[in-house]
C-alpha cells in the first residue's frame, strides 16, 4: 500500500503542478484558489501519513481524488491515439 500511495501522491503533485504553471501563463484572469488547496491538501494528507500515524486514510485521501484523474488521462491517451483534441 506504500507503493501505490507513493505512486497516486506523486502524480496528483505533478498534476496540481502542471496546472499552476497552466494557471499562471494565463495574464488575463487571476489565478484558481484552488490550485494552492490541491497542494494545502496533498500536504495535509502527507501530515495525516506521517504525523498522526494513519497510512489506510492517507491512501483514501489521495485514492478518492485520483479517480477522476485516472478517467482524465485515459480520454487524453484515446484522443492521442486517435489523433483528435481532447478538450
Amino acid at each position: 500500500m506504500t507503493i501505490l500511495f507513493w505512486v497516486l501522491w506523486v502524480s496528483e503533485f505533478i498534476l496540481t503542478g502542471w496546472w499552476l504553471q497552466s494557471e499562471m501563463k494565463l495574464t488575463y484572469i487571476k489565478t484558481n484558489p484552488f490550485v494552492f488547496v490541491s497542494f494545502l491538501y496533498l500536504l495535509v494528507a502527507l501530515g495525516v501519513r506521517y504525523g498522526l500515524h494513519l497510512p489506510k486514510l492517507s491512501l483514501g485521501m489521495v485514492g478518492i481524488p485520483a479517480i477522476p484523474l485516472v478517467c482524465f488521462l485515459l480520454i487524453i491517451v484515446i484522443a492521442g491515439m486517435t489523433g483528435a483534441k481532447w478538450n
